[in-house]
């Protein structure tokens, strides 16, 4: 369904559903969701050059993995890259700073700081 709203470029729509999946399972542990809908989403938010829509649910993938209410869904290289690629791609004049604080935010959480974790970071100056 994620994919499919995206698909039609409703992206919102499709965050939407991500909610609700967030606020069933807290309902029910057994419908727990994994990173796939959170990277679908964050794609597609990267893609329509909306870093800070990116940056918003990475935030939240951090605070419900943070307050243990979803463990499964940890922020991963992959999920930190999307991010910087948001960043990078967006053109915004404090996109260099930020993937230099993302950069650090990775660290900070153990995050594995890849090649193309550096290149997006570089892209963004």
């Amino acid at each position: 369904l994620i994919n499919a709203l995206i698909a039609f470029g409703m992206i919102e729509n499709a965050e939407g559903v991500l909610e609700e999946i967030i606020t069933t399972s807290n309902v029910n542990k057994a419908l727990d969701p994994n990173l796939e809908p959170f990277h679908q989403v964050l794609k597609a938010w990267s893609d329509a050059g909306e870093p800070r829509r990116v940056e918003s649910l990475v935030l939240l993938m951090e605070e419900l993995k943070d307050r243990a209410r979803l463990a499964n869904i940890k922020p991963t290289s992959e999920t930190y890259n999307i991010l910087l690629r948001a960043w990078a791609r967006s053109k915004l004049r404090q996109a260099g700073e930020r993937t230099d604080l993302i950069l650090r935010e990775m660290a900070s959480r153990g995050v594995s700081i890849t090649l193309h974790s550096y290149n997006f970071a570089l892209t963004a100056w």
